[in-house]
């Protein structure tokens, strides 16, 4: 037996999981017909139903739904959709017991899609909406039909799912790793086997020779930007534990409270705790300003920059609107608390040394205030003076008690893929998987409470508590008092 030389093979495996030619501009257009049963130039697409024509969007019942991402057709219900991959469209159809017909050509695939009869002039299934469409949509549709079998996502094989996984902690990697072997172990998804691919970042390197077809992350605190390039760019669902803001693309999703969130449990927890005068303290600069944006619109509290403490010049703060979110409406000064009012409770939104030097100036003061820093970003606060006991605190996403976000990061991503890809049955694709991932409603997590995503919400829960610094026990604790 002939046996390939060792650089061959690992050429040929790659090659077997590179990306598929790309689309033209008008292949693209037919595939989100195709997929979504949408036109990208927002012209609608109606779909007319049963034998009385009872037209809906088609949206609603896109070709994908019932031949499939890659267009082979399922039984389903009793009802067993063609077959549209194009190179058996355009074969003859003869099967023993069942009416034949000739091949298809582009005229009688347009009839079919707009009239409902097969190339002999049959009927075709009654389950099959006729669609209206222009004649534009109909060539782009069928333009990515003839290159759809081609079409397939990196990292998808009829055997393998391949997972990229952004780690660098090595405990935390060894946790993917035991969990996913064990899924080997048990069978893979449908047949297939989940293979992973290791790396300290996502780069466009790791992209094009790894081919994932999804991401798993621990933490993209300061990378969301970058990050969300290159997953757009690669149109490349990505699923991370925790990050500094919500999602701004389609492709991303995050499982825990991020800052924007746990700063938010800190202006709630300040009001408990009786605070007057709470004002959010920013760096002046990326990303802390947008951050406080954010905070400022949905908590109504001004901001004020470093330079002015210990009173604060109310900034002005616009939001940012991202595309899973809904607009705010701008920060306003809640009534009552001039601008030139000293604090009583500070929310900080900045790097290490903008926190200790706030941390430095309230245990100083004559009536510190509340100090209130996010968990992702918060310094340890070990070595903090007598006079801010019970008076610094963090806000923490909710976990299990044995879970953390360092070392269990990577693993809650992982876990919550593969519940997506579970969900997703053997008929997989990218789109696909999002369109599943958008359909979680309290899901059960072991290590999380329970996640909801949906199309205009990527962030998995935003459930946080709050911990404050005991000078008696040098540690934080919980602060029940105002929960």
């Amino acid at each position: 037996m002939t046996r390939l030389p060792v650089a061959a093979a690992i050429l040929f495996a790659a090659a077997s999981l590179a990306a598929a030619p790309k689309l033209t501009e008008q292949e693209a257009r037919g595939k989100q017909i195709y997929l979504h049963g949408e036109s990208r130039n927002g012209k609608p697409i109606t779909a007319l139903m049963g034998d009385g024509g009872v037209p809906v969007p088609a949206t609603i019942v896109p070709c994908a739904n019932c031949h499939g991402t890659d267009a082979r057709g399922r039984d389903e219900a009793g009802v067993r959709p063609s077959n549209l991959r194009w190179d058996v469209l355009t074969r003859p159809y003869d099967a023993p017991g069942q009416r034949t017909h000739p091949p298809y050509t582009r005229a009688a695939v347009q009839r079919a899609v707009t009239l409902g009869l097969d190339p002999a002039g049959h009927k075709l299934q009654s389950a099959m909406p006729k669609y209206r469409m222009s004649l534009t949509q109909m060539d782009d549709l069928i333009a990515y039909l003839q290159k759809l079998p081609q079409d397939s996502d990196p990292g998808l094989t009829d055997d393998s799912i391949r997972l990229g996984v952004v780690v660098s902690n090595p405990s935390a990697r060894s946790l993917v790793e035991a969990y996913i072997s064990r899924i080997n172990q048990s069978g893979g998804l449908f047949g297939r086997k989940i293979e992973l691919r290791f790396t300290p970042s996502l780069t466009q390197v790791f992209i094009d020779t790894s081919h994932p077809f999804a991401i798993a992350a621990s933490t993209l605190i300061g990378n969301e930007d970058e990050f969300e390039s290159l997953i757009d760019q690669n149109q490349l669902p990505s699923m991370a534990t925790i990050a500094t803001r919500e999602p701004k693309s389609r492709y991303s999703f995050h499982v825990l409270a991020g800052i924007r969130e746990q700063a938010v449990a800190l202006a709630q927890y300040a009001a408990k705790r009786g605070a007057q005068h709470p004002s959010i303290v920013f760096a002046d600069g990326p990303p802390w300003r947008e951050i406080a944006a954010d905070v400022a619109a949905d908590t109504k509290l001004p901001g004020c920059q470093v330079a002015e403490l210990p009173t604060c010049t109310g900034s002005t703060l616009q939001p940012s609107n991202s595309a899973t979110q809904q607009p705010r409406t701008p920060a306003t000064r809640q009534p009552g608390n001039p601008a030139t009012q000293t604090p009583d409770a500070l929310i900080i939104l900045g790097p290490e040394p903008l926190q200790r030097d706030i941390l430095r100036k309230a245990s100083n003061a004559d009536h510190p205030p509340l100090v209130l820093i996010p968990a992702a970003i918060a310094i340890p606060f070990d070595d903090l003076l007598p006079t801010l006991d019970h008076r610094a605190a963090i806000a923490v996403p909710d976990l299990a008690p044995d879970a953390s976000p360092s070392i269990n990061g990577a693993l809650i991503s992982t876990q919550l893929l593969i519940e997506a890809l579970r969900r997703a049955g053997r008929d997989l694709g990218r789109e696909k998987l999002i369109d599943t991932l958008e359909s979680f409603y309290n899901v059960d997590s072991e290590l999380t409470p329970k996640i909801t995503f949906g199309p205009n919400r990527h962030t998995g829960t935003n459930a946080a508590h709050i911990l404050v610094w005991s000078a008696r026990e040098k540690r934080l604790v919980a602060d029940d008092s105002a929960q």
